[in-house]
């Protein structure tokens, strides 16, 4: 299984993805740095987890109005 090597917040993350999705995965990483992009942390008042926590609230929230 091939690995991609993402960087969310600076941090480099390996994920194993399937041959056939790794546009989708490269798709997803980017929106999830735009979005995370798009808050402000407040010079860095925020922490890392608080500003994923933020992003998978929204995002949930998201899912439910497309339901």
């Amino acid at each position: 299984m091939p690995v991609y090597k993402a960087f969310i917040l600076n941090k480099e993350i390996s994920v194993n993805y399937e041959e056939n999705e790794k546009i989708k995965l490269v798709e997803a990483i980017k929106s999830i740095n735009s979005k995370l992009d798009s808050y402000n942390n407040h010079n860095g008042k925020i922490s890392d987890n608080k500003m994923l926590c933020f992003l998978a609230i929204k995002l949930q929230a998201e899912l439910f109005d497309i339901k």
